[in-house]
């Protein structure tokens, strides 16, 4: 599972206005949906927070989550003529047990990573394996 954050999101509407602000989770809708497979499952999660749950491994979310994050901030970089310079930061867990309830396994997610991250500007990538201890719904 993939946890994004559009970093620095308010200030981009507070700066550019909220017609920008659209264009920029459109933008970063356009970039996941060319940066995923066709099993992988995108959702919108919150006001600029999007998730996804993509089968395979560690190595596969890693992939997955550097082309986003890459692309992303290539993409973001203008947005309506603006410099703009969005990036995203992107947590991740893997498990490899099933997972009946999947609010267990969002908060690990969330949580901060003790794995080394791959920086770039203020984006950031951070997956981790976990073993959930999740109970059955």
């Amino acid at each position: 599972m993939l946890i994004f954050d559009l970093d620095h999101f308010k200030p981009i509407n507070d700066r550019f206005g909220h017609t920008a602000g659209d264009e920029v989770l459109r933008l970063f809708g356009r970039v996941v949906r060319a940066s995923t497979r066709a099993d992988d499952i995108i959702a919108r999660f919150g006001g600029e927070e999007f998730i996804a749950i993509v089968p395979g491994g560690l190595e596969s979310a890693t992939k997955i989550a550097e082309r986003v994050r890459s692309g992303f901030a290539a993409a973001g970089a203008t947005v309506d003529s603006n410099a703009i310079g969005a990036t995203v930061s992107i947590g991740g867990a893997v498990s490899h047990e099933p997972v009946t309830a999947i609010d267990g396994l969002i908060a690990r997610t969330m949580q901060p990573s003790t794995a080394p991250s791959t920086p770039a500007a203020t984006a950031s990538t951070s997956l981790k394996r976990i073993s959930p201890t999740i109970a059955p719904a």
